[in-house]
């Protein structure tokens, strides 16, 4: 993953174990970024409110000529959101 194109700069990058073909392993630096961002407001009430901050875990995998992007949004309110992008 590139920082600050595939996610943003200051998310934590972390490497995978991943296996080649032959089922040998390799270490596949920068493979899922983790990060923060902005959801909306929580709630509200008169004129007191609360931000809501999402975690963020993403990653991308190549099958065939395409590369997919999943990206995983945790709520603090519980929720779970997968949004899947297809690029390539």
């Amino acid at each position: 993953m590139s920082p600050g194109v595939d996610a943003p700069e200051n998310a934590m990058y972390v490497p995978a174990i991943l296996h080649r073909e032959n089922g040998k392993p390799f270490q596949m630096d920068r493979a899922v970024a983790i990060y923060e961002e902005y959801g909306g407001p929580l709630w509200r009430h008169k004129v007191i409110s609360r931000r809501a901050t999402n975690r963020v875990l993403k990653y991308y995998t190549m099958i065939e000529n395409y590369d997919y992007g999943f990206v995983w949004r945790f709520g603090e309110d519980g929720t779970i959101d997968v949004e899947v992008e297809l690029t390539g």
